[in-house]
């Protein structure tokens, strides 16, 4: 009898554990994809104020820096997985290094 008890309460702590974990994890995911979609909207803004102003080559250099470094996240992440842009990505990125480097000196 106290033996199934012991058992019984094991198995009611695991099953608040694993619940606990589950709670938990969905929450920090929803964090995160919160958090992305924040940073997403805020580069969505600057990017339609530059455009609103007019200055478009700022929008052309903003935009090949943020292609830049998604382009080096993707790779490290997923390798050489090519998906349909994957090579016009790549152009961009080395325009768009390059020519910031031309700026700098």
């Amino acid at each position: 009898m106290k033996m199934t008890k012991i058992g019984l309460f094991v198995l009611l702590a695991l099953g608040i554990l694993t619940a606990t974990y589950f709670v938990g994890y969905h929450k920090g995911k929803r964090d995160d994809f919160r958090q992305h979609l924040g940073l997403s909207l805020n580069k969505d803004v600057f990017l339609y104020s530059k455009a609103e102003s007019g200055d478009f080559a700022g929008v052309k250099s903003i935009l090949g820096k943020y292609i830049s470094g998604e382009l080096q996240y993707y790779e490290q992440h997923f390798g050489e997985d090519h998906f349909v842009h994957l090579d016009a990505a790549r152009k961009i990125a080395t325009d768009a290094t390059t020519n910031d480097e031309a700026i700098k000196k």
